[in-house]
């Protein structure tokens, strides 16, 4: 349990997570369009890099259609897998579950934690694609 205050609380970025430029109704966090060329697409898997990938992996762009707990802690902790996913062509946005049978809010925030995640990374210079 944090000690801090509710005016300290609200003073954190990661817990406001409102720092990027959002739309829409709900204010979900924008990912800007970015170029990318589409000539000789390759993917691999969240679940499958490394701190420091090999030459091939790093020309291909990050997959996250893998269980949710696989890449839920890229939310939490951002930074903490910023230098690995730095290394790859692009990023696609984490894929988190929004079932049919999710209640709306709950949907709402998977494609919501899933836009803030690509706006974090394109202010850190990365390309990312919702």
């Amino acid at each position: 349990m944090s000690n801090k205050t509710s005016k300290q609380m609200r003073a954190d970025p990661l817990f406001m997570r409102n720092a990027y430029k959002a739309c829409g109704k709900w204010g979900i966090p924008l990912v800007e369009k970015q170029p990318l060329v589409s000539e000789n697409i390759s993917l691999i898997a969240y679940s499958a890099t490394k701190s420091h990938d090999n030459e091939r992996n790093v020309k291909r762009g990050v997959h996250f259609f893998i269980d949710d707990y696989r890449c839920s802690g890229i939310y939490r902790n951002p930074a903490r897998s910023l230098k690995k996913l730095s290394q790859y062509a692009f990023l696609l946005t984490p894929d988190y579950s929004a079932y049919a049978d999710m209640h709306p809010w709950r949907q709402m925030e998977s494609v919501a934690h899933s836009r803030w995640c690509g706006a974090y990374w394109q202010s850190k210079g990365l390309i990312a694609l919702p």
